[in-house]
């Protein structure tokens, strides 16, 4: 909070009156000695990521709106409560998204003069995060080059650069280089492929799986590559899980909001990589969450009427597919794993060269989906 006051991120309030309109923040203060940032940047060899240093803080705001944006605060027990005016952009506020706002403003401002930098900024940033990839060391070096360059023409620092390429980081400032990751010491051996091609592949296909348990559910996401000798890679792209919910459902139930996370973040995963795909499957290895996938949802109960409406819209243009449970790699999302079971993964080897079709007939009546189905007048 000193170093806040000091660089003239806030100031304090010296009148006597209060404004007609204000408003005070309730806030505390939370320590972060160390901050990195892992997203998704595996299309290209070289990975490159950095941070904007302090970047809501150095967008002000307009003064006749920093009445909105009051703490009461005071550096010492003993100090009396003083009142003190935000000037810039806090995290949280509803002025937050002003960031990102900027961020793309200054790169439609220069894009004449820095086209490389300008599409980075604009697409492999997360608000100051960013998480990018490049083909070589040359590219790598340019893109630096002109990120650092068109960041400074609004006073902005890029910090913290990591890469798995030294000639990256070679030139850089000690200072402006972050090399410590945080790790937890049983999974010192544990390594997953952060480039996800082959080279010089000719179909791309992406392979979405789900399962569930009676204490969470979860989805994972493979990208399958062929080259023109038909050698074939199988690589975990992502993952999510969800905790059960608190009231209990049924598994039925679970498969199907485990189909809905699965839909939805393969949706996010095909918008960000911006690539055409040969083949987009869905698998599970419940026949019931497939047989209730094929039903008319206006014949369904709402809660899963509702919820089958949305998956198959999402994936109308995509296949579901059956595997048996023994294959199904989300089965370790669901159920979860140890960190030493997890070093020892085997990732997707046992069904990297071959996928099965789906291994049965279904339709709405599969299962125990009938349960679900409305009763008839």
């Amino acid at each position: 909070m000193q170093e806040y006051e000091q660089l003239g991120h806030m100031t304090k309030v010296e009148e006597y009156f209060e404004p007609d309109t204000t408003y005070y923040i309730p806030h505390h203060g939370v320590y972060r000695p160390k901050k990195s940032s892992t997203k998704e940047f595996r299309k290209q060899p070289i990975a490159i990521t950095a941070d904007i240093e302090k970047t809501y803080r150095i967008i002000l705001i307009t003064p006749s709106q920093r009445d909105y944006l009051q703490i009461l605060w005071k550096s010492d027990k003993n100090d009396p409560v003083s009142t003190y005016r935000l000037n810039t952009v806090t995290y949280g506020t509803t002025s937050a998204p002003l960031a990102t706002r900027t961020l793309k403003q200054i790169a439609i401002d220069n894009r004449e003069k820095f086209p490389a930098a300008a599409e980075i900024l604009e697409t492999d940033f997360n608000v100051d995060d960013l998480v990018s990839s490049v083909s070589n060391i040359e590219t790598g070096k340019e893109i630096q080059k002109q990120l650092i360059e068109l960041l400074s023409c609004a006073g902005m620092k890029l910090h913290k650069w990591s890469s798995n390429s030294k000639d990256i980081l070679r030139e850089l400032p000690y200072e402006a280089k972050e090399y410590h990751f945080d790790r937890d010491e049983a999974l010192q051996g544990l390594k997953v492929q952060r480039f996800v091609f082959i080279e010089n592949y000719k179909s791309l296909e992406l392979h979405g799986f789900l399962d569930v348990s009676e204490k969470a559910f979860g989805a994972s996401i493979y990208l399958r590559c062929t080259n023109s000798s038909e050698q074939s890679s199988m690589r975990l792209f992502c993952s999510k899980s969800r905790t059960a919910p608190i009231k209990r459902i049924s598994i039925p139930r679970l498969e199907l909001c485990a189909a809905g996370l699965l839909s939805k973040l393969m949706k996010k995963v095909i918008a960000s990589l911006k690539l055409k795909f040969d083949g987009v499957y869905l698998w599970t290895d419940s026949t019931i969450a497939l047989g209730g996938l094929q039903t008319d949802p206006w014949l369904l109960k709402t809660f899963v009427g509702n919820r089958v409406s949305q998956i198959q819209e999402i994936t109308k243009s995509y296949c579901w597919q059956h595997i048996r449970l023994q294959r199904n790699p989300s089965d370790l999302v669901s159920r979860g794993l140890s960190a030493e079971n997890l070093v020892n993964w085997k990732g997707s080897e046992t069904f990297c060269y071959s996928l099965p079709h789906s291994e049965v007939t279904l339709d709405s009546k599969s299962g125990d989906f009938t349960k679900e189905l409305k009763k008839e007048l």
